[in-house]
């Protein structure tokens, strides 16, 4: 990708300015967008979806007397 022209469907790990945006934007750590493009790929729409059901997951193993099985 050029430096400068945007993708707001890709997620670059390579350039600095497209991690600051996309932590921004999925309102993660950077330690987590990395996990999560190393998991499903670069493509935005599977990496917010992935970040969801991580968030989702963490919300129900807080709760109180909250019981899963791995």
């Amino acid at each position: 990708m050029k430096p400068g022209s945007p993708s707001y469907t890709v997620v670059d790990l390579d350039e600095r300015w497209q991690v600051l945006y996309w932590t921004t934007a999925m309102q993660c750590q950077e330690a987590d967008l990395r996990t999560a493009v190393l998991a499903v790929g670069a493509d935005a729409a599977m990496v917010r979806e992935h970040l969801s059901k991580i968030r989702m997951f963490e919300r129900y193993a807080a709760r109180p007397g909250a019981h899963f099985w791995l």
